[in-house]
Formats: structure tokens, C-alpha cells, sequence
């Protein structure tokens, strides 16, 4: 299959942010694999200097990164679908995905089911309620008609009476 190679590098081709003093620049990755490279910005960080790049965390959440991405592509590979493996495509699998995204995930998941499940019962009950102002509406309809032919019959009584 060959050999997938991830990795992170501060892109100091491009101009950097300077920010109080300190010069930050793009985090970029790149991937070589089957004899091909690409390189993209990463998601994770956006700018960062060179002593927040060797930051024991920063390089922990890179690793997943990294992880991640080698388990995309060879996936990709072992099915054949190796023109698949873009720099747009492997973009998009580069968030962070350690057990606090994962859990982040999963309670965004909880958070829409419970909002759609409102949503559903809203609906439910907004059709619950038009149904019944048109049941209103028809009996207010009818009775004021009732009342009108009760009118018209007490009338039409007196003058042929």
C-alpha cells in the first residue's frame, strides 16, 4: 500500500500575523501518500507562533489530527478510491476529533433531537389548535346562521300572520 506520511508545519512562506510583538503564521499539513502530496490549512489552529507550535498540548490535538487523517486515507486506499484524496476532501476530515470533540458531538447530536422533538410537539399542537379554531369557526358560522333563519322564520311568521 505504501506509506502515508502527516505532518504539521508552521507555512512561514506566508506573511505573518503579528500580534503583541509575537509573529504568528498559518498552521498548514501535509500529506504524502502513493507518491502524491497536498497541503491544506488545518482547522484545529488557525495562526500560531513558534513556541505555542511546540506546546506539549497543541502537539497532542495535531496528533489526533494526524491519526485521523492517516485513518482516512489508508481507508480511502483499501478501497480503490485514492483520487478521492484531495486537499478540499482531507480538510474536511481535519477537526479535532479526541474524546472531548466526540462528547461535544454526541451532546450537539442530544441537543438537536430534543430541539426537533420540541419542534415536532409544537407543530402537533399548532395543528391541534387551527383545527379547533376552524371547528370554532364552523360552529360560530353555523349557529349565526341558525340564529339568522330563527330570525328570518320569526319574521317571515309576523308578516304573513
Amino acid at each position: 500500500m505504501g506509506k502515508i506520511t502527516i505532518s504539521h508545519y508552521l507555512n512561514k512562506k506566508l506573511a505573518p500575523k503579528i500580534i503583541e510583538g509575537e509573529k504568528l503564521y498559518p498552521v498548514y499539513v501535509r500529506a504524502g501518500f502513493l507518491r502524491n502530496n497536498t497541503k491544506f490549512r488545518t482547522k484545529n489552529f488557525s495562526f500560531l507562533s513558534d513556541k505555542d507550535f511546540n506546546n506539549k498540548k497543541i502537539i497532542n490535538a495535531l496528533q489526533v489530527e494526524k491519526e485521523t487523517l492517516e485513518y482516512v486515507i489508508t481507508n480511502l486506499i483499501k478501497q480503490g478510491k485514492a483520487d478521492l484524496i484531495t486537499a478540499k476532501y482531507l480538510k474536511l476530515h481535519s477537526l479535532n476529533l479526541n474524546d472531548n470533540g466526540k462528547k461535544q458531538i454526541a451532546s450537539d447530536y442530544k441537543e438537536i433531537e430534543e430541539l426537533l422533538d420540541k419542534k415536532k410537539q409544537i407543530v402537533n399542537r399548532l395543528e391541534y389548535l387551527k383545527m379547533r379554531i376552524e371547528i370554532n369557526e364552523n360552529t360560530i358560522l353555523s349557529t349565526f346562521r341558525n340564529s339568522e333563519l330563527k330570525v328570518l322564520d320569526t319574521k317571515q311568521k309576523t308578516l304573513f300572520d
